[in-house]
């Protein structure tokens, strides 16, 4: 089985943070924020949507955002 886990970095700038959502759109629940600096684990994809390894949500990986490591 192909193993589709990598890590991101978030590069995203705004004071707010990147907002997690609950479902791979920018119109769902937001969860909670990642902010710059941050690595995390992305274990699914859709649409240029990450799904985080902890299971908190899903976060836009468009690389004004976030960065592949």
């Amino acid at each position: 089985m192909d193993n589709k886990e990598f890590l991101i970095k978030v590069i995203y700038e705004g004071k707010e943070g990147l907002n997690i959502r609950k479902e791979p759109n920018s119109t769902s629940k937001i969860m909670g924020q990642v902010y710059k600096g941050g690595v995390y684990t992305i274990v699914e994809v859709k649409n240029n949507w990450g799904k985080l390894k902890s299971g908190l949500g899903w976060i836009n990986l468009n690389e004004k955002y976030v960065k592949r490591q």
